[in-house]
């Protein structure tokens, strides 16, 4: 199966932007001249509400840290840089990567196990990226941020990435939406599936005649050339999926040879 083009072997799949207020004691600096001195320096637009951060601090920094696939090295990869700081420069600030892990499908942090972390001084506009060989799992990538000041910690905060669905070779899986029908390629609910003895038979002939058929009649004729477009199982069949109208959808056979089937092909084997 031949692997999706990717000129630098890497995809993007989520990211945050975190901002850290520390010594918010005797503080004098107000959030909106904390917004406006870090856009100056940082030429960076942030969406922060009043309501969302502490308006008193001595000084604060931004941090982004993003996940990625690397399909190069079947790893993941938490990226974090530390942007800038306003205020009073911090003696130190310690990062620490966490690769957290979840086998459902799920945003609660309380179903994610931790499966491996590193951790890092930095300065300002200084970056370091972490790895972890993938498995097939729900993954989050979480930065926990320290600052200290003459040894003593006196600022602490924690910056989560959306949650992305990896496979075992760091592939993130392809949500594929028809935009005639609504039909969505759902990720599936769990990382765990297994393979079943007998699958449900599908008749590429008379059964995808049939759904084509169906598609027309209730989706209207989107004058396609179907030849180019292959019928998806959204819980494939050699995982239990069966031929019900609602676990199928047309998507065109480039993306779902080279991005949709070959992410199961890795879905649980190394």
């Amino acid at each position: 199966m031949k692997k999706p083009e990717l000129s630098d072997g890497q995809i993007i799949s989520d990211f945050s932007v975190n901002v850290l207020l520390f010594n918010d004691s005797g503080a004098t600096l107000s959030l909106d001249n904390y917004i406006e001195e870090l856009e100056e320096q940082a030429s960076f637009k942030t969406s922060l509400k009043d309501e969302e951060i502490k308006p008193l601090a001595t000084g604060g920094i931004v941090w982004v840290n993003s996940i990625n696939g690397n399909l190069n090295t079947r790893n993941i990869e938490i990226t974090t840089k530390y942007v800038s700081y306003v205020g009073s420069k911090p003696d130190s600030v310690s990062f620490t990567n966490k690769f957290l892990a979840s086998d459902v499908q799920t945003s609660n942090k309380g179903y994610y196990a931790e499966k491996g972390r590193d951790s890092k001084h930095l300065t300002r506009n200084q970056s370091f990226t972490s790895t972890l060989r993938s498995q097939t799992k729900y993954w989050i990538g979480s930065t926990e941020v320290k600052v200290f000041e003459k040894g003593v910690p006196v600022g602490l905060q924690t910056g989560d990435t959306g949650r992305i669905l990896y496979n075992n070779a760091a592939m993130p899986y392809f949500k594929y939406v028809d935009s005639r029908s609504g039909l969505v390629n759902y990720e599936p609910s769990s990382t765990t599936w297994q393979k079943v003895p007998n699958p449900t038979p599908w008749d590429s002939s008379k059964d995808r005649g049939a759904y084509i058929t169906y598609y027309i009649n209730t989706y209207g004729n989107p004058g396609w050339d179907w030849a180019s477009y292959d019928i998806h199982h959204i819980k494939p069949r050699e995982y239990g999926g069966g031929n019900e109208k609602s676990n199928l959808i047309p998507v065109p056979r480039s993306i779902h040879q080279q991005l949709i089937t070959a992410w199961w092909n890795s879905y649980n084997k190394g």
